[in-house]
């Protein structure tokens, strides 16, 4: 019985597989299959390449780019290879879309080198932690030995402000990198597996680590002042000598591992304000939902007219038609509009049928379905009924007869000819034979 189950689950495991569209089955169906696109668009799914779920269903998300720029974008169900219909549903993956791919592009750009959530910046933030964590035992000797000297209390008070400002960025630094590792592996997930419901948590990893980050950095600038105030005035310091005034610059140097970090600044202001660009642009997709929607009533008209219909292949079954405009071709031909049984018919379907390419051609699309679903009922009607026939057309078989008929009868006329001919110069014979009797009978 368990291996009953277990056949049974790979069979089925195997099956849904098999139904899985492929990134080109997705394309295909957007370009090829339908008419969601316009003339100068081709269509490409943007790395990294994979579905979207949105609520236990994946999705395609295929963009419509024209000049390398996108147009639209179309999402297509995995499963069905049916396009997505609910408002907030299409939503969520354009959005989830725009934010997958752009960030994306972004994390493998020149920006890849300062990426927030890697290996990399994890490491260089525990380093941190460690060299501020090495600052404070320095610090601290620093203040033992301004303790010692008589009127040092404010200096010795500044040096233990540093100290307890060492301590927070290298307690802030493992925060940091803790947050990194957290936000990598999470990043590492939407990336192979994105969800729309997750879109909303990868913008508040960025939110919160530029906020650390921003955090960090006023802090590292607070105490980097604070050092040079104390240095300034331990320099104009009279109770300390020269020797212990070089101990202290000294020990309240900043440690040569930190020189990056007024770049790394720099660079990851830049960086806020492109990821905060890509979610604003994943947040602002009014355009895109109207194209959509635009493109699906496109290609609704589309298969109208031009698009196979059952019911004319059933209705022209003997004159070979599947699609409106075949049907169309065929009613309205010149040699053929006017031996229609339906006048009134073909006369409404020529009417629909022009208005239909005209609203078409003019991206009127509702309308133009609805012209070709009316010209499709009475084309229906017209090939149902019948093909008259005028009274000038004779049947093959019969002119055959006709023809047959009339070699007969001059064959007929051309033997009577004959016969009559022949008798007329037998009986001038018989006149000429009797003459000559009468000659003989004279007499010499």
């Amino acid at each position: 019985m368990k291996k009953l189950i277990l056949i049974i689950l790979s069979v089925l495991l195997i099956a849904s597989f098999v139904t899985a569209l492929s990134q080109t089955d997705a394309t295909n169906i957007v370009s090829k299959q339908n008419q969601y696109l316009l003339d100068r668009e081709s269509a490409v799914v943007y790395k990294p390449a994979v579905t979207i779920a949105y609520q236990g269903n994946d999705y395609w998300v295929v963009a419509g780019i024209q000049d390398q720029t996108v147009t639209v974008y179309i999402p297509i169900n995995n499963d069905t290879g049916e396009l997505a219909n609910g408002e907030i549903e299409k939503r969520k993956l354009i959005e989830t879309e725009i934010v997958l791919s752009k960030i994306y592009q972004l994390k493998n750009s020149i920006y890849g080198t300062i990426w927030p959530f890697t290996h990399s910046m994890n490491s260089s933030f525990y380093d941190y932690q460690r060299v501020f964590g090495d600052m404070i035992p320095k610090v601290i000797n620093v203040q033992t030995e301004l303790e010692a000297i008589p009127g040092s209390n404010s200096l010795v008070l500044k040096a233990d402000n540093i100290k307890s400002d060492f301590e927070d960025l290298a307690l802030n630094a493992e925060i940091i990198a803790k947050h990194i590792d957290e936000a990598r592996l999470f990043e590492e997930k939407y990336f192979n597996d994105p969800d729309t419901n997750q879109t909303s948590k990868y913008e508040d990893y960025f939110e919160n680590h530029f906020e650390l980050v921003e955090q960090y950095k006023s802090d590292y600038y607070a105490i980097e002042t604070a050092i040079q105030e104390l240095k300034a005035e331990i320099a104009s310091f009279e109770g300390a000598t020269s020797e212990q005034k070089e101990f202290f610059f000294t020990s309240l140097g900043l440690p040569r591992e930190t020189e990056g970090l007024k770049t790394f600044f720099g660079q990851a202001d830049q960086l806020k304000t492109l990821v905060e660009s890509v979610f604003n642009d994943g947040k602002n997709i009014e355009a895109f939902i109207g194209n959509l929607t635009t493109r699906k009533s496109r290609n609704d008209a589309w298969q109208v007219i031009y698009g196979p219909s059952t019911k004319l292949t059933t209705a022209g079954e003997k004159y070979t038609i599947t699609t409106l405009a075949g049907a169309a071709s065929l009613i309205l031909a010149s040699e053929n509009i006017e031996y229609w049984a339906e006048t009134e018919a073909v006369e409404a379907m020529r009417t629909n049928w022009v208005q239909a390419e005209s609203r078409y051609s003019k991206g009127d699309y509702d309308k133009a379905k609805n012209f070709g679903e009316k010209a499709e009922e009475y084309a229906v009607t017209v090939l149902e009924g019948k093909f008259v026939e005028t009274e000038s057309d004779f049947p093959q078989e019969l002119i055959i007869q006709i023809v047959i008929v009339l070699i007969v009868v001059l064959i007929a006329v051309f033997v009577f000819q004959k016969v009559i001919k022949k008798k007329k110069n037998t009986e001038e014979g018989y006149e000429e034979y009797g003459e000559y009797e009468d000659y003989s009978d004279q007499k010499l």
